[in-house]
């Protein structure tokens, strides 16, 4: 009897790939596990494209990982940028990754542009939808190949499930059988108690994400006004530089946002310190909103002249709004602005 490819789709796979609109759903143990696996579809020696501002655990394991092990080169560029994009081609090119938002400051990624770019040079095109899940944004449908999820954040509310979640879009049967095999070669699949927390909370994702906006629309509104704030970045905002992608390709303008604060180190650690609600952390954190400095935490080591050609101020807060009462985050905030 013949080998299995890869392991029998789980309820959950079947579930993410209708919310997506695509083929078939793959779980994973986590989501360095998914993008493990992702990174493995292109062969040694590859290039590849990546959005500037990746997630910096995913950074790190293209960067210190795959290029080290594999081989990959790595074209960073901005991914509202087509002619950026477009340049950054070579006859080697075999895959663009991409996010949206793009951290640190909610950069949008032309969703439509990526992927036409992507089918035109025939490229493996993936979307990290983590900060969006697919009720606010659905990367298939305009054109891409993979939409990857990673599972402790919005997704799954309340970070009772561990993992990730990478569907594939209709049509791509080579990447299915591929992905399928992948995972199962390397063990990268999830638990069943994991799988069966993770589908239990998708029942509340519509609600949950309703709340998430309806709270971060009103804490930019009032951030955006406040003495201290020298700038934010929200997607819902008209001052954000593309306020038509967020209204082309997303629902709603989601729980992310970034905003500068007036000050140095100091006054970030002072702000950061006042706090009550929010709790220092990257990445959204179940329930519950976070709060993240980066220059206090994963780019602390970066020389300063680094950091502000990365757009890094010293007083750049990103935020990752929950489900708490709107009112008490507003005044969290404003007791620890002063």
């Amino acid at each position: 009897m013949a080998t299995p490819r890869h392991d029998p789709v789980t309820p959950l796979e079947t579930c993410m790939a209708d919310l997506e609109g695509g083929a078939q759903g793959f779980a994973f143990s986590s989501g360095r596990a998914a993008i493990g696996c992702l990174a493995e579809l292109v062969n040694s020696g590859a290039h590849v494209i990546v959005s500037d501002g990746l997630h910096g655990g995913r950074y790190r394991l293209l960067e210190d990982v795959r290029r080290r092990s594999g081989g990959l080169r790595i074209s960073y560029v901005d991914p509202a940028d087509r002619g950026a994009v477009k340049a950054a081609v070579e006859d080697e090119t075999k895959m663009i990754w991409v996010e949206s938002p793009v951290s640190p400051r909610t950069t949008l990624t032309d969703l439509d542009m990526i992927a036409s770019v992507a089918a035109e040079h025939e490229l493996i095109s993936i979307c990290d939808n983590t900060d969006c899940t697919p009720y606010l944004q659905q990367p298939l449908a305009h054109g891409f190949n993979i939409s990857l999820h990673s599972a402790p954040g919005y997704l799954h509310g309340g970070m009772l499930a561990q993992g990730a979640v990478a569907v594939v879009a209709k049509g791509q049967d080579f990447l299915v059988d591929k992905l399928g095999f992948l995972r199962s070669a390397i063990g990268a699949a999830p638990s069943a108690l994991d799988s069966d927390l993770a589908l239990r909370s998708l029942a509340s994702l519509p609600l949950r994400m309703e709340r998430v906006c309806d709270n971060a629309e009103r804490i930019a509104a009032f951030l955006a006004g406040h003495r201290r704030i020298k700038q934010i970045f929200y997607p819902g905002l008209a001052e954000h530089p593309r306020p038509d992608l967020a209204n082309r390709q997303m629902r709603r303008a989601g729980g992310v946002m970034a905003v500068i604060v007036a000050g140095g180190t100091e006054e970030a650690r002072e702000f950061l310190g006042r706090l009550q609600l929010f709790s220092t952390g990257e990445g959204p954190g179940g329930p519950g909103s976070r709060i993240d400095n980066p220059v206090l935490s994963t780019f602390g080591a970066v020389p300063p002249e680094i950091r502000a050609g990365m757009g890094l101020a010293d007083g750049l807060f990103r935020i990752w709004v929950g489900l708490e009462d709107g009112d008490d985050l507003i005044n969290d905030l404003q007791a620890a602005l002063g």
